[in-house]
């Protein structure tokens, strides 16, 4: 048995001492169970680590929130698009950079 502290297959898992066996069967009752907690008690749980770990925890959310989404990139490109071809056509005006940047 092994007492473990820190990211164990993108879940946080603190203080549970697991076996090897444990750690293949009891994967989905750790995730229902992570499912069940309220953000506060993540969070609460997530202090506890040590800052290293915290770092991993914290590098993890991050990396998960700036997953690229296609969808949303293509909508975007689309939209530049229409925007230079109606400022190319004189149905747009620009703004200069200084305006929009505050500078004089």
């Amino acid at each position: 048995m092994q007492h473990i502290c820190r990211m164990f297959n993108d879940e946080i898992v603190t203080g549970l001492t697991v076996t090897a066996h444990d750690s293949l069967v009891g994967r989905k009752q750790r995730r229902n169970e992570v499912n069940d907690m309220s953000s506060k008690e993540v969070l609460d749980l997530a202090l506890r680590l040590r800052p290293e770990e915290r770092f991993i925890v914290i590098e993890g959310l991050i990396k998960s929130l700036d997953e690229p989404d296609k969808n949303l990139d293509e909508i975007w490109a689309e939209e530049a698009e229409r925007r230079l071809k109606a400022y190319h056509e004189g149905r747009l005006k620009g703004i200069p950079m200084e305006q929009v940047f505050g500078k004089k």
